[in-house]
């Protein structure tokens, strides 16, 4: 399988509905492992973005994306919307 994403640089606002649900998504066998990831992703970039450079150095962010610590912070109750709308780059 090949997944393509586009750059991460071109990402739309998070979505206004509600948080995803990840007994919605399909492939169910996934859904112990994608807990575990976002649950260490969230770990990772909780508390105070300004000063969560491990965060910034594990994720290869660059300072001038330091704000998307915040925004994975909050992965768990932020609205979802389809990747289609949320990504905006050129493949």
């Amino acid at each position: 399988m090949l997944v393509l994403l586009p750059p991460s640089e071109g990402k739309a606002s998070a979505g206004r509905g509600a948080p995803l649900r990840m007994e919605s998504l399909s492939l169910p066998g996934l859904s112990a492992a994608r807990e575990a990831v976002l649950g260490e992703l969230v770990d990772l970039c909780a508390g105070d973005p300004d000063e969560n450079d491990k965060a910034r150095e594990v994720l290869g962010l660059s300072e001038g994306l330091r704000g998307e610590v915040a925004k994975n912070a909050a992965l768990r109750t932020a609205g979802a919307r389809p990747a289609g709308e949320i990504y905006t780059g050129v493949l």
